[in-house]
């Protein structure tokens, strides 16, 4: 904790210049979401820029929530009547012991005796053998095993994450998007178990580029509170028809 505010006395000038930074930029940025989103005409791009504006306004509150508490810590060091510079500014008094003069006496010297040391005796030393030692090697974790959905589809199907998978971050969805005459693919997600039907939202845009195992869209988890939540890949002909959709259930786990 005294290393800390002793590098919070150095830098805070640092750390006020760019936490400041940081709120006036995702500011801009979120006001600049804001202003697209109003005048947005598509649903999928209204909700892309209301998604964009809201993780602005998130990151700003964490460049403001440093500066807080960095601005508190340098107050609760300077009330301090302990803190560390003022510990170092004040010399502890060495104490000055004032006593009698000793005379030492006169030692007396050593009359020195020869002695006939013995001859050493020598005894053979046998080599000993080292014994080897075998230090066991730890056995790897096991892998969890992802299962992906049943989905009877091969050109429509989701291989990550798997059913009733833990996720967190941003999640690389995994898979197949490729039926005859395609014409585009989209992944939507919604929360609940079971889901709205009318909750489910588009992530991103949708994709006219057929995929083979492969990534087919990113969803970022980070953006929404734990609990859990379900994945929709969809693929559309170009007459407009499209199979049975591809869903997995997956948990997103807290912070």
């Amino acid at each position: 904790m005294e290393l800390i505010l002793s590098l919070l006395d150095q830098y805070d000038w640092v750390i006020y210049i760019v936490s400041l930074l940081g709120i006036l930029l995702y500011l801009g940025l979120a006001r600049r979401a804001y202003r697209e989103y109003r005048f947005s005409v598509f649903a999928l791009e209204r909700e892309e820029r209301f998604r964009e504006a809201r993780q602005a306004f998130i990151f700003a509150a964490f460049f403001a929530g440093i500066m807080a508490i960095t601005f508190y810590m340098n107050m609760s060091s300077a009330r301090s009547a302990a803190s560390p510079r003022a510990l170092r500014a004040t010399p502890t008094p060495t104490p000055v012991v004032i006593g009698p003069t000793l005379t030492p006496e006169a030692t007396p010297t050593p009359t020195r005796v020869p002695t006939r040391s013995p001859s050493p005796t020598r005894v053979p030393v046998r080599p000993s053998t080292p014994t080897p030692v075998f230090s066991p090697t730890p056995a790897p974790p096991p892998t969890p095993r992802v299962v992906p959905p049943n989905c009877p589809n091969p050109g429509v199907r989701i291989t990550s994450p798997g059913m009733n998978q833990n996720v967190g971050g941003s999640v690389a969805v995994i898979g197949t998007a490729n039926i005859e005459n395609f014409q585009f693919y989209k992944v939507e997600f919604a929360a609940g178990d079971p889901p709205d039907p009318n909750a489910w939202a588009v992530i991103g845009d949708v994709v006219r580029q057929p995929v083979e195992n492969g990534t087919l869209i990113t969803w970022p988890a980070s953006a929404f509170p734990p609990g859990v939540y379900w994945l929709r890949l969809t693929v559309v002909d170009v007459t407009g028809n499209f199979p049975p959709p591809c869903d997995v259930r997956v948990i997103v786990a807290g912070p």
